[in-house]
């Protein structure tokens, strides 16, 4: 059924970034028909419009990084990467398994006007909930493994975690492959991994350079992660691979690579990883909190997209994007009125081009991924992105595939 939506700003996030006073948007059958000025739509269609005063319509905001498994907000030691790490190691089977929790976040991201995420799974325990959710997902199944005695288990799992999750492949729910990072993937499951994902035209999604402990084991085998390995994997002596090494890994591999927080990586690095179909994911506050170092947004930007998503609740007090913009809008030393138009942008069309997907701008032919914010005195308001993420507390309305979505409850039997 055809439907018109208005609004006092519609943001586009089109190519021409254009913003439309008291703008509209008719969609049909998942898609976007037309985008324009609100009483034009209802005058050219005669259908009747709902118009939403004092609010911005925008694409539906996209998270391209979170882990759903870690959604408990247990009290993960937090202040430096290798005590969250420790922390991490021991209580995560017991905190990856609480079912209840994932629903509360699945709701809550859509109360906040997320309707695509990028969800890293370990084990697979996030599959059902995120399957029966309203969510558009990239469903990336990890791999993880340090030891060369268990890797023929270890890839058998994960082939299994590949099929499983492709039974519910759809044009909601579509499957990547995520590298955990290099001090924790041998060479023979990389190659592996990279390969089911070539084959099967699978984007992935590489954690890397994340800390100061990383780095510091990549190109000497030495401090933390030498200590942690005598704890968990006596056989690991040495760093799998350097720097260089790990990213030869995706020189032949045409398709989109989603490097995740890069935070401790240097300037020729973020060039090597350009010249791929890639983008950076920047978790601000997740990275302060366990690196203390944020990544230089505005800098990195102009060398590959630069996309910000949430993290886990494991390093996070919040899986909202708008408060991800607010941190990172105070956090990034760039002026101000073009950072929030590029982290809005980042978290929409940008987003939306990094995971492959036809979503992350109101034009002509985008599915009707669609979100509502209630920002007050939008209407007088010449920097319509920067009030948004000011103002903006949760989404009014939010539709997925051209279907309203219910925020307000969630059924979480």
């Amino acid at each position: 059924m055809m439907s018109i939506i208005g609004a006092s700003k519609v943001i586009t996030c089109n190519e021409n970034n254009d913003i439309i006073n008291d703008g509209g948007i008719v969609f049909e059958d998942k898609c976007i028909i037309e985008v324009g000025v609100f009483n034009d739509l209802i005058q050219k269609y005669k259908i009747q419009g709902n118009f939403f005063d004092e609010c911005c319509i925008t694409p539906a905001l996209i998270n391209a990084h979170t882990h759903i498994e870690f959604s408990s907000s247990f009290p993960y030691n937090l202040g430096s990467f290798s005590q969250w790490l420790s922390s991490i190691i021991a209580h995560r089977q017991e905190e990856m398994t609480k079912k209840e929790c994932m629903y509360k976040v699945i709701n809550l991201m859509q109360q906040n006007g997320i309707g695509t995420i990028g969800a890293i799974s370990s084990q697979g325990f996030d599959l059902q909930p995120l399957v029966q959710s309203s969510l558009r997902v990239v469903y990336f199944n990890e791999i993880i493994g340090s030891s060369e005695e268990n890797q023929n288990f270890i890839y058998k799992n994960f082939l299994q975690r590949i099929e499983d999750s492709l039974k519910y492949q759809s044009h909601r729910f579509s499957i990547g492959i995520a590298i955990h990072s290099p001090y924790s993937v041998i060479p023979s499951l990389i190659t592996q991994a990279i390969t089911q994902a070539q084959n099967n035209n699978f984007p992935l999604s590489v954690h890397f350079l994340e800390s100061a402990e990383e780095r510091e084991w990549l190109e000497n085998s030495c401090g933390f992660f030498k200590e942690f390995y005598k704890k968990f994997n006596l056989q690991v002596t040495q760093s799998f691979h350097n720097i260089n090494g790990f990213l030869q890994y995706f020189d032949n591999f045409n398709g989109k690579i989603l490097f995740v927080h890069a935070t401790h990586a240097r300037e020729h690095e973020l060039y090597r990883m350009a010249k791929k179909d890639s983008a950076l994911v920047s978790c601000p506050v997740s990275n302060r909190l366990l690196g203390g170092r944020m990544l230089d947004f505005k800098k990195v930007n102009h060398i590959l997209p630069c996309i910000l998503a949430t993290d886990s609740l494991a390093s996070h007090y919040s899986l909202s994007l708008l408060e991800e913009m607010k941190i990172a809008l105070f956090s990034f030393n760039a002026p101000l009125l073009s950072l929030a138009q590029e982290l809005f942008l980042s978290v929409t069309q940008k987003a939306g081009q990094a995971l492959g997907l036809n979503i992350g701008m109101l034009n002509a032919g985008m599915l009707a991924d669609i979100a509502v914010f209630h920002v007050p005195f939008i209407k007088q308001s010449c920097n319509e992105i920067l009030s948004l993420i000011l103002q903006a507390k949760q989404a009014q309305n939010l539709w997925i595939d051209g279907v309203p979505i219910p925020i307000e409850r969630y059924n979480y039997e």
